[in-house]
């Protein structure tokens, strides 16, 4: 969701920071005797510092002003739609519209302007966010000009009759006006960052609060109010943005298909129902395993069609079979997650995909398939078919097998997956792209342990406003992970507290 703001691009400070730093640091360092030979030295200096400041830190406080514009506009447009289907229910009486189908409309409607009235909360937030960081990027984008302003004045150095000791003193002077532009140039660069930084955190904590989906497919023979019900940000088969894969994978259907499915969802008998339907044909389904996948959820009730979302299920369905599973235990979850087909054979033991039915229980087939997967991601031939680095099966699931396996089978599909290494001096960065992840529906596998290595793996599932949820295969349950505990490392997760990697989408 988005109306106007777009955080700033990292690199645009990192690159920019590290270069200053060096810069500084060779200024500084500079052997001024004798004067005559070192004056060319500083001019050049003097340039690359004038070149590497020429940008003003980002956001442009103009930009950011247009940006609250545009939250202020979509805060209204909430507020115009909050009321309109507030008023709905009361003209679509019982006189109007009596029986269950009535009540059930009223209902939806009902649901429906709570889900908007969201909207509006996250653009106030949103908008103060923004006020806040106009008024300091202005104050920051004067410290940047007064500094460079120092740099500037010290372009060209000139002397004409002064003795050795009156040049060495003046190159002294100007260098000291050339470190401090320098530094109060970098200063202001430092403050951009984090007031950026802060600010990103504070404006996805107010987005993730939003109960509407980031995108409303418009094909596929389903109103937009079904749409809404069996959608849901962080739970249920259509969770995250499983629904906006739906309209694309719809289009590369047969007209028969797109024909088949139309019928399934209008004659689908729950919400529920809606949602599995929509989230199989998101995940890729298609041909005859579809109209399998379609017959067999037929045969479901809505307990069952709900329970394909594993993190529904009792916590001792889901915990990992022995102490070297943790890894392939949270690989099989988030396949569950990402794949309905497969959710549905893991939960009912009907494989639409061949159309038979396996005879194990939920339970075995989950401790049957925690062992297969870690067998694919120890050997010498990666889930993806690629040669690999083999890894003894006592030490568990290695980063790199499980970042193939996300790729093969159990990520989000048409994504790339790669390892993000924790910086022990910057945890942060790490805790941002697996919340950007998480936000974006993408379940991502986090390996902790202690500070001498890694020794567990979990799944983060989702995020609760500034906090990541967590199933933890040890336990079969979820928790969660704050910001704070993260960066401090103090998980308190099955007795782990640092985090090393995660398995992130690139």
């Amino acid at each position: 969701m988005s109306a106007g703001w777009v955080p700033t691009d990292p690199e645009f400070y990192s690159d920019r920071l590290a270069d200053l730093r060096s810069l500084l640091a060779t200024v500084q360092e500079l052997d001024l005797w004798p004067p005559w030979d070192t004056v060319g030295r500083l001019v050049e200096l003097v340039g690359q510092a004038a070149t590497a400041t020429m940008l003003p830190p980002d956001p442009d406080p103009a930009a950011l002003t247009s940006a609250r514009t545009g939250w202020r506009m979509l805060d209204q447009r909430a507020d115009s739609a909050t009321a309109d289907l507030v008023r709905v229910p009361f003209h679509v009486s019982t006189a109007v519209w009596e029986g269950g189908s009535g009540d059930s409309f009223r209902s939806s409607v009902t649901e429906l302007s709570g889900r908007v009235r969201s909207v509006r909360t996250a653009c106030d937030s949103v908008e103060g966010t923004l006020e806040g960081l106009t008024g300091d990027m202005t104050g920051v984008r004067d410290a940047h000009r007064a500094g460079r302003e120092k740099i500037l004045d010290n372009l060209e150095i000139s002397w004409s009759d002064l003795l050795p000791w009156e040049a060495y003193d003046l190159l002294t002077r100007r260098r000291g006006l050339v470190v401090d532009g320098v530094r109060e140039t970098l200063g202001a660069y430092e403050d951009a960052a984090e007031l950026v930084l802060a600010a990103d955190r504070a404006i996805r904590r107010a987005l993730d609060a939003v109960e509407l989906p980031t995108r409303l497919p418009t094909a596929g023979g389903i109103s937009t109010v079904d749409l809404l019900n069996g959608w849901d940000d962080d739970r249920g088969l259509l969770s995250g943005a499983a629904l906006a894969r739906y309209e694309d994978r719809f289009a590369e259907l047969s007209p028969g298909q797109q024909r088949e499915l139309r019928e399934a969802l209008a004659s689908a008998r729950s919400d529920a129902e809606r949602a599995a339907i929509l989230a199989g044909v998101g995940g890729g389904l298609a041909g005859a395993a579809l109209t399998r996948y379609l017959q067999h959820l037929r045969t479901m009730d809505r307990r069952d069609i709900e329970r394909m979302d594993p993190l529904t299920s009792p916590s001792d369905d889901v915990t990992q079979p022995d102490q070297t599973t943790c890894g392939s235990s949270s690989l099989v979850m988030a396949r569950m997650l990402n794949d309905p087909a497969y959710a549905m054979w893991m939960r009912t033991g009907y494989d639409p995909e061949t159309g038979e039915t396996d005879p194990r229980s939920f339970e075995e087939r989950f401790d049957d398939e925690s062992f297969r997967v870690k067998t694919l991601t120890n050997d010498a031939t990666s889930p993806e078919g690629e040669p690999q680095q083999p890894w003894p099966s006592f030490l568990g699931t290695p980063p790199w097998g499980a970042a193939s396996e996300m790729n093969a089978h159990a990520g989000v599909p048409g994504s790339e997956y790669g390892n993000d290494v924790v910086d022990p001096s910057d945890p942060g960065r790490t805790f941002d792209a697996v919340q950007r992840a998480s936000e974006d529906g993408h379940a991502v596998p986090l390996y902790i342990g202690d500070e001498w290595s890694p020794r567990h793996v979990v799944l983060v599932t989702g995020t609760d406003g500034d906090s990541l949820e967590v199933y933890d295969p040890a336990s079969g349950s979820t928790t969660t992970i704050s910001r704070d505990e993260f960066e401090g490392n103090d998980l308190g997760t099955s007795g782990w507290d640092q985090a090393w990697t995660a398995v992130v989408p690139r």
